[in-house]
């Protein structure tokens, strides 16, 4: 179970590895699938947390997950069968950015997508 951002970003790194020019175009869907079931778990587990100690960052924090979120499902929704030879690394490199952020409090500072 992925409890921290350390973990959940590790895990991204694993599944961005994978994503390639090689990469064949279900694959990339599936591997895209799992980077947000992922980041899904985690956050639910978070916000499940801050719910119980009534925390007042839970509804600034919920926007900003729901966001990533929905970040991940048009990077999914725009997936055409191909990826750039350094999307994985990119995605991965992009991905960990907003986690740091995000661990530190300031990830609405950050968007990955333009």
């Amino acid at each position: 179970m992925q409890n921290d951002p350390h973990d959940v970003s590790a895990r991204i790194d694993d599944l961005c590895s994978q994503l390639n020019e090689a990469t064949p175009g279900p694959e990339i869907v599936f591997l895209l699938s799992e980077i947000h079931a992922s980041l899904a778990a985690y956050f639910q587990r978070e916000e499940r947390r801050m719910r119980r100690h009534h925390d007042a960052d839970f509804t600034k924090r919920k926007v900003e997950h729901d966001g990533l979120l929905e970040e991940i499902r048009t990077l999914i929704e725009r997936s055409t069968g191909a990826v750039g030879a350094d999307f994985g690394q990119s995605l991965a490199l992009r991905l960990g950015t907003w986690l740091d952020r995000y661990a530190r409090g300031r990830d609405t500072e950050h968007s990955l997508t333009p």
